[in-house]
């Protein structure tokens, strides 16, 4: 058809067009901007992927520089060391030569200067070596306050990728005696609460100290609970005045835990009764039912007792204390309800006093004053805080096993720490910086030597963990360079790929354009057949 309203080859010219410029577009973006991806639009997937590679390259690289620095700061502390050593030396080669009958007492006064002030620049070099502003060989590490000169390197791309060293302490005084310090665990699970529900439940308690396992027999230790009973007056009478199918018994607790006997109006006795909620409630309601007699032989009380042991949490056991026992009449009885309540509520509703059941009981204290706890489980004292277990050190040491119970584990509060000589000179040989070469010691040579050895055990730690780092640097850059290799596959632009894109869309465009010039020309066709 002919017509000039609609051109659809105009339309399908500018659709294309639209198209083609929407491709050129993202071409010139990608080549703009050097990357494949540039929003989420142009691969959602590869985004996320990209994202979580650029964090493992970028933790990775910082890693790198981590590991680098902590070698800069061990060679900083190794390099400290050895002027420390050698001026140790030279303080033992003063203290050979003061004790040759050769030199004069003058001498060994002139010897002594340059032996205090050797001592002295000890002292200095171990107060004031920094790497960025933290002393790096008093022994108290980054924070301050430690004891051992702890530095921890950040390894990884990620948290808890982690190396720590202790770079000891270099100080003269540094080598004091550490007294020991016993460790402090507390079983947060076990409570006199705990205990007692276990107590009730009759569950045996399995207590693991360092391998060493000890049971709780909670049956022998605590207080036993009490089943308690409670008594209502009724008589055979009462039963009688049973006339209809929805007439009943109830009883009901102060929990709201209820139970009804009915379907007995064919019932004459009290005895009846109780064999219908033994067979009906005993088992749930943890109560067994019982008449009493009087000297005459008839019944005068419903009884109750208890059969399960009272618990903390009720559940289906009855709270006899708060127990109701009543008449319910049921509807459209034709008798006097009136008067038949009033006897019956009279015989069955006087609760008689009533043993109220005691909840058994286990405390913390009943549990470490008896066996096997009464002594030491596997180096560890057993006591009662504040109702909680608490298990402590015998004797300073380290403790590295497990410390567990069937109510959960153990928290340690103090950290045990064995009795032993701190830093590296093996002694506290601070009185050298006052102190004479005769007077400071009576084997200074031995002390000298022992200081050496010390310094020379920290200095194979130090290299040690530079060689670590080092390889750590390797493996890190391998690391980072293939993450990288695979991050730039996913997200940079393929120039070759894209410049060939640029070309056709190109192309196409002036095509396009072309195209839409001769579609709008065809309408001029029309005006022919008008002269």
């Amino acid at each position: 058809m002919t017509g000039i309203n609609t051109n659809m080859n105009a339309q399908l010219a500018a659709n294309a067009l639209t198209r083609n410029e929407r491709d050129m577009s993202q071409t010139m973006e990608r080549l703009s901007t050097g990357l494949r991806i540039n929003s989420a639009k142009d691969d959602a997937a590869g985004l996320g992927i990209a994202t979580r590679m650029t964090t493992q390259v970028t933790g990775l690289n910082q890693a790198v520089r981590n590991a680098n620095d902590g070698i800069a700061m061990i060679a900083t502390a190794d390099g400290a060391a050895v002027e420390i050593t050698d001026m140790l030396q030279r303080m033992r080669e003063l203290a050979v030569q003061a004790a040759t009958s050769t030199v004069s007492a003058a001498d060994v006064t002139n010897i002594n200067v340059e032996f205090k002030q050797l001592a002295v620049g000890i002292e200095q070099i171990a107060d004031n070596t920094q790497f960025n502003g933290m002393n790096v060989l008093n022994g108290k590490g980054r924070s301050g306050s430690d004891t051992d000169g702890s530095f921890t390197f950040n390894l990884g791309a990620n948290a808890l990728q982690t190396e720590t060293i202790e770079f000891s302490d270099f100080q003269m005084a540094g080598g004091a005696a550490v007294s020991a310090v016993t460790a402090i665990y507390d079983f947060t699970g076990i409570t006199t609460a705990a205990l007692s529900i276990a107590k009730q439940e009759n569950t045996d308690i399995v207590l693991n100290v360092g391998g060493t396992t000890n049971t709780i027999d909670v049956s022998t230790l605590g207080t036993a609970a009490v089943k308690a009973t409670t008594s209502f007056a009724f008589t055979d009478a009462n039963v009688t005045g049973l006339l209809d199918s929805d007439d009943k018994f109830t009883v009901t607790d102060g929990n709201s835990v209820s139970y009804a006997m009915d379907n007995m109006q064919n019932f004459t006795s009290v005895t009846q009764v109780v064999a219908k909620w033994n067979t009906a409630y005993a088992a749930s309601s943890g109560l067994t039912a019982s008449e009493k007699l009087n000297a005459a032989g008839a019944t005068t009380n419903f009884v109750l007792t208890q059969t399960a042991d009272p618990k903390l949490s009720a559940g289906n056991v009855m709270d006899v204390s708060d127990i109701v026992f009543k008449f319910a009449e049921g509807a459209g009885n034709a008798r006097n309800v009136a008067a038949i309540d009033a006897t019956i509520s009279s015989g069955i509703q006087t609760h008689a006093a009533a043993t109220d059941s005691t909840v058994a009981a286990l405390t913390v204290a009943n549990l470490v004053g008896a066996a096997p706890f009464s002594s030491a489980v596997n180096g560890f004292n057993l006591t009662d805080a504040s109702g909680v277990l608490k298990a402590t050190q015998a004797t300073g040491a380290a403790f590295s096993g497990a410390m567990t119970s069937t109510l959960g584990g153990a928290t340690e509060t103090r950290a045990g720490v064995t009795a032993g000589l701190a830093g590296v000179m093996g002694a506290d040989i601070s009185g050298m910086v006052s102190g004479t070469i005769t007077s400071t010691t009576g084997s200074i040579l031995t002390t000298l030597d022992t200081a050496i050895t010390g310094i020379e055990s920290q200095r194979a730690k130090f290299g040690a963990m530079q060689n670590r780092l080092e390889h750590s640097v390797d493996n890190l850059t391998n690391v980072s360079q293939n993450a990288s290799a695979s991050l730039s596959r996913i997200q940079d632009a393929d120039y070759a790929a894209e410049t060939t894109e640029l070309a056709r869309t190109q192309i196409i465009a002036q095509a396009a354009t072309a195209m839409l010039s001769q579609a709008n020309q065809q309408a001029q066709s029309v005006l022919a057949l008008l002269r």
